[in-house]
């Protein structure tokens, strides 16, 4: 009789549980950045976040390091820096490469200069890198404002729950 191997015990568990956005939530989510109006470079800016992170399946902190030379549009991919310690080729739709143009003239209106290569993709109201703080109190707003997540607590979802719908919907399309 073979003995099933005994696994170590974790240290700690997670009190998060993954959540899972319906496509109605995405649009909510996408509607009510429309909302957002100041600096007149924030609807914009935070729709373009939320649709990288939802058809790409990329990190959020990996979104925020993105430089304008990551981000190739004409062949559809993006560069992914080294995070947790690996680089990789994310490729995307070209509906999401028509998302970018606009939003790359909007970036450019705003800051009155073409985007440098080296730049931060993603800006914020400085018109420099925009802070994982200052995204994440966002889109946490944009939540709650959706229904999506109470005022106070740790119940809802998170930045990061895009990467999680990305890879439900992936392995769904797939199957």
């Amino acid at each position: 009789l073979k003995r099933e191997p005994s696994w170590p015990k974790l240290p700690t568990q997670s009190s998060f549980t993954p959540y899972f956005l319906a496509e109605a939530d995405v649009k909510r989510l996408l509607n009510l950045s429309a909302a957002l109006t100041r600096p007149t470079f924030r609807a914009p800016l935070y729709r373009m976040l939320l649709l990288l992170l939802y058809c790409t399946g990329i990190r959020f902190g990996e979104a925020l390091q993105l430089r304008v030379c990551d981000v190739d549009v004409r062949a559809g991919v993006l560069f992914v820096r080294m995070f947790k310690g690996r680089a990789r080729w994310v490729p995307f739709h070209r509906s999401l490469t028509r998302e970018m143009e606009k939003y790359l003239l909007e970036r450019q209106s705003f800051t009155g200069a073409l985007a440098g290569p080296d730049e931060r993709f993603f800006i914020g109201a400085n018109g420099k890198m925009l802070s994982v703080s200052s995204a994440g109190h966002t889109i946490q707003k944009l939540f709650q404002r959706a229904g999506l997540k109470p005022a106070r607590g740790r119940i809802g979802p998170r930045p990061y729950d895009f990467r999680h719908t990305f890879a439900v919907q992936r392995l769904s399309s797939w199957y």
